[in-house]
């Protein structure tokens, strides 16, 4: 049996854990809307109706906070993408069109000021989500287009090593920073709009219209 000390001392954890799972979330909408240099830590902490002193107990500085929060909200869209990607119930047009939506969405979030804030204030935030997205998320895409290529909903007169690679390179050219700022479009529609192209490329027609229906769905 657990000691009553022991239980109190796994309760206390447990609350701590999820006090700072809403402090992270909270954040995270915080730097959506305002970005990240116009905020100070009494003001995240106010924002949240939390005192200063619980911010600090959990994060030593402004910089640890928003480290967190972006190392926590992609480990939760690494874990959303890889559920689809790797959920073989479902046919390969119906998880393309989910994680085309789970990217999406994250990235209509980008408001103009967080961006700015992170490709020139802090670049190293960018290198995290420049890595995260080379290493997990294309990596994810390209293993869903190597599974349509054997399911044949992508063309076979293209050379299969070539289109996960024509695909992956050509959304990180355009997916970066001098292109956000050079196009009106917002990123959420830059994306949306290059992968539509590439797919419309590269998918069998069998494969668009299955991608159209499952994109509706979604």
């Amino acid at each position: 049996m657990h000691s009553s000390a022991g239980d109190e001392q796994v309760a206390e954890r447990e609350s701590d854990e999820a006090k700072r799972k809403r402090i992270l979330e909270g954040s995270q909408s915080l730097f959506f809307r305002q970005g990240i240099s116009s905020l100070t830590m009494d003001q995240i902490a106010a924002l949240q109706g939390i005192s200063k002193k619980t911010l600090y107990k959990y994060f030593a500085n402004k910089m640890e906070l928003v480290e967190a929060a972006l190392e926590d909200r992609i480990q939760r869209i690494a874990a959303e993408v890889y559920a689809v990607v790797d959920d073989h119930a479902r046919p390969f047009p119906r998880r393309m069109a989910e994680v085309l939506g789970v990217l999406s969405r994250q990235l209509a979030l980008l408001g103009d000021r967080l961006l700015n804030d992170i490709v020139y204030r802090e670049p190293h935030l960018w290198e995290r989500i420049d890595r995260f997205r080379r290493e997990k998320v294309f990596g994810a895409m390209s293993s869903l287009l190597q599974q349509g290529i054997s399911d044949g909903f992508v063309r076979t007169d293209i050379e299969a090593r070539l289109i996960p690679m024509m695909f992956l390179t050509t959304l990180t050219t355009i997916m970066s920073p001098p292109q956000f700022f050079e196009l009106t479009s917002p990123p959420a529609v830059i994306f949306q709009t290059v992968t539509r192209v590439l797919l419309g490329g590269i998918l069998t027609e069998d494969g668009r219209a299955q991608l159209r229906l499952a994109e509706a769905v979604e």
